[in-house]
């Protein structure tokens, strides 16, 4: 029990870690430079567009993901989350540039080695978007479901 108390204490850390870095760096707007031509192209380079996403992935498989990585589309650095087991699932939120269609992914062993490198439309999404991962020995089939806003189901 206390291993999934302090695994989740580490997720969430984890998680608002990864919503610091991809919802971007608004506070760096201003310009070391007094140039009020080279602040005003720095703004308008730095005020893009976003929508808050909550990227999901659930291990409905019987394989252990050693690390889920999403690529940050501001910056094209990797972050990378914690291990996987069967059964659970892993979330962060994250503010999404409206201009970024696809959200690259991956998937690695425990032994670090990367499995799976993926890209998914994120067009679609207005809340969120999960990626289910099924298979018995190995990841045969990745379903991304996505939530379109509609809260008239609630």
């Amino acid at each position: 029990m206390s291993r999934i108390l302090k695994s989740s204490s580490l997720l969430i850390g984890m998680f608002l870690t990864v919503g610091v870095l991809l919802s971007g760096c608004t506070s760096d707007k201003a310009s070391s430079s007094p140039n009020p031509e080279t602040s005003a192209k720095v703004e308008q380079t730095v005020s893009t567009e976003t929508k808050c996403i909550t990227i999901s992935v659930l291990n409905l498989s019987n394989v252990q993901i050693g690390m889920f990585a999403v690529i940050d589309p501001a910056t094209g650095e990797q972050i990378n989350l914690d291990q996987l087991e069967p059964g659970l699932s892993v979330s962060m939120e994250c503010n999404w540039p409206t201009d970024v269609s696809q959200f690259q992914w991956a998937l690695y062993n425990m032994n670090g080695e990367l499995c799976i490198e993926s890209s998914t439309d994120i067009s679609e999404a207005e809340k969120s978007v999960a990626l289910v991962l099924t298979g018995d020995n190995t990841i045969e089939n990745v379903q991304t479901l996505f939530d379109k806003g509609d809260t008239d189901s609630e």
